[in-house]
């Protein structure tokens, strides 16, 4: 029996993955080198924790003792440029967060450039380093075809914040986003504004539930891509957030407001966040993350586990969340012909499948994991 060890980001699958410091990349190169009673050492993250909540028994709100985040874009209309018309729009798509969500339809002779704005009134934003919102194209787009400015001026033309959506998209799904500019924003935006970086010609985007929010490190850091927590233990998908009212969502066409929600007692509780090791996007159900073709034996499993520390993976301080974006795709692919492997400390939000199994195989496990929002 012999460790083998996981980076799924900063790791090199040139390297043999026998210690930290030669730790693979992907479940894929490290099966080529697990054998039978192996543990595959998979990097993951603690959990943080920030003030208190309030949980009630089957609703999807969750109120929080104070704000973490700060709301840009709810709801409204956008200014739209030429050649784009704008709604708010209260149907297909169903919105995300509030009562309609910003629906930009650009026709045939619309290019590239601003979209559309929408005033925000006065923001001081500096204490703040990441936005998170949801997205929907009609059509697929390359990673970098939009950018989300934030603007000094109320008509979205003084630009002084850019992030740059950094995945591709699907048509037609609501896509969790969190991108981190890696430095504060302005302490004084009065807009928001959609930028086309390739051409949108006869495209349709919308979003919805655009907020300012902190730095990936920040104990209060809460993101639509985290889950969230009342014990440290059952973790819940974000549907939206909006000032200290947070609600759980469900699946990808589960409208604001109206997914099952929290399932345990009614009451106030510690505020628990996971942040995603790995968020990811792919084309199909049958389109995994990550695929591991190793098998182990009855007497000698091979365990796939989770959540092992960032400094020198010696301590299993957390959990490895592999997050989808849009619950298209699927979390890891156990391809193994007999089967017998063990996944352990693994969370999955937004996927279609968190695991694909063969129905030929046997002997698999899945202990201290959770599948949020798939």
């Amino acid at each position: 029996m012999a460790n083998k060890f996981v980076d799924l980001n900063g790791g090199n699958d040139a390297n043999d993955g026998s210690s930290f410091l030669l730790r693979k990349k992907t479940l894929s190169s490290a099966a080529a080198v697990a054998a039978a009673g192996d543990v595959i050492r998979v990097m993951g993250k603690p959990s943080t924790n920030s003030g208190t909540a309030t949980w009630t028994k089957g609703s999807p709100l969750v109120t929080l003792s104070a704000a973490m985040n700060q709301l840009i874009y709810g709801d409204g209309v956008w200014i739209p440029a030429a050649n784009v018309t704008a709604t708010a729009n209260t149907t297909a798509p169903t919105p995300k967060q509030g009562v309609n969500s910003s629906k930009l339809v650009c026709g045939a002779g619309f290019t590239t450039g601003m979209v559309a704005y929408f005033a925000t009134g006065a923001l001081n934003l500096n204490t703040y380093q990441q936005l998170t919102f949801w997205v929907q194209s009609s059509v697929a787009l390359a990673s970098g075809a939009l950018s989300i400015n934030l603007c000094s001026d109320v008509a979205g033309a003084t630009i002084v914040d850019t992030v740059t959506l950094n995945k591709a998209l699907n048509a037609g799904q609501w896509t969790a986003v969190t991108i981190d500019k890696g430095t504060p924003f302005g302490a004084s935006i009065q807009s928001v504004r959609l930028t086309a970086n390739s051409s949108l010609a006869s495209a349709t985007i919308s979003l919805d539930n655009i907020s300012a929010c902190k730095a990936p490190s920040a104990a209060n850091c809460l993101t639509l891509n985290s889950l969230i927590s009342p014990d440290n233990a059952v973790w819940y998908p974000v549907q939206s957030i909006s000032g200290t009212t947070v609600y759980v969502d469900a699946q990808a066409t589960t409208a604001a407001t109206l997914a099952k929600g929290y399932r345990g007692a009614t009451g106030s509780t510690t505020f628990y966040m996971m942040q995603p090791t790995v968020v990811s996007i792919g084309t199909g159900n049958t389109v995994y993350d990550q695929v591991f073709s190793g098998n182990g034996s009855a007497g000698s499993r091979i365990t796939i586990s989770g959540g092992w520390d960032s400094a020198a993976m010696t301590t299993q301080s957390g959990l490895t969340l592999i997050d989808r974006s849009d619950w298209a795709a699927s979390g890891i692919n156990l391809t193994g012909a007999t089967g017998y492997i063990t996944v352990e400390k693994f969370l999955f939000g937004h996927a279609a499948f968190p695991l694909g199994l063969v129905s030929t195989a046997r002997g698999y496990t899945v202990n201290n994991s959770g599948f949020a929002g798939t």
